[in-house]
């Protein structure tokens, strides 16, 4: 791959990026993670015809970081390039002239807490499973309301007309929307 697919792809994310924080915080959620890595073309993605297995496998091989549920533009990048090219560690000069250039260019760079970095996979993983969770405590709750609906209206009180022209109601107990 040329430097030039490379220069495209660095564009390609940034724009990805910009599209997903539209306040130039260089914060997104981690559950954003997987969009951008689906929609970026190998070496730096995992590629739009990749499988949603495919795209959490890369997060996990990437080791991708999260502070307080959120990915940092620079720290995700430098994961991804990292990843592509087999770079496990840099130079020490190197690195640390890399990281003042960046923390000069990416202020919210220090923001980041390393007290508070987590996997995003795992991050990913939780707030998918509290979605999952949150969608069925709802849907439980709406079925329950329905079926005390129905139950209400398949008890409905009848009035019958007695000889003497009064109306009986029958007692069926109470009403169960109206109890908790």
């Amino acid at each position: 791959m040329g430097l030039t697919a490379v220069v495209w792809q660095v564009e390609a994310y940034s724009l990805l990026w910009r599209d997903l924080d539209p306040k130039a915080t260089h914060f997104i959620p981690c559950d954003m993670l997987p969009q951008i890595l689906k929609k970026l073309d190998k070496p730096l993605g995992a590629g739009r015809d990749a499988s949603a297995h495919d795209v959490m496998e890369l997060m996990r091989e990437l080791n991708l970081k999260v502070s307080r549920g959120q990915a940092h533009f620079v720290e995700t990048f430098m994961a991804m390039v990292s990843h592509a090219y087999n770079v496990d560690e840099l130079d020490p000069g190197l690195y640390n002239e890399i990281v003042k250039e960046l923390v000069d260019s990416f202020p919210t760079l220090t923001s980041v807490d390393p007290d508070q970095e987590r996997d995003a996979i795992s991050t990913f993983a939780a707030i998918k499973l509290q979605s999952l969770v949150r969608g069925f405590k709802a849907r439980a709750k709406t079925r329950a309301k329905r079926r005390a609906s129905m139950q209400a209206k398949s008890r409905q009180e009848t009035l019958t007309l007695k000889a003497n022209g009064e109306f009986e109601v029958p007692n069926i107990g109470p009403n169960p929307l109206l109890t908790k």
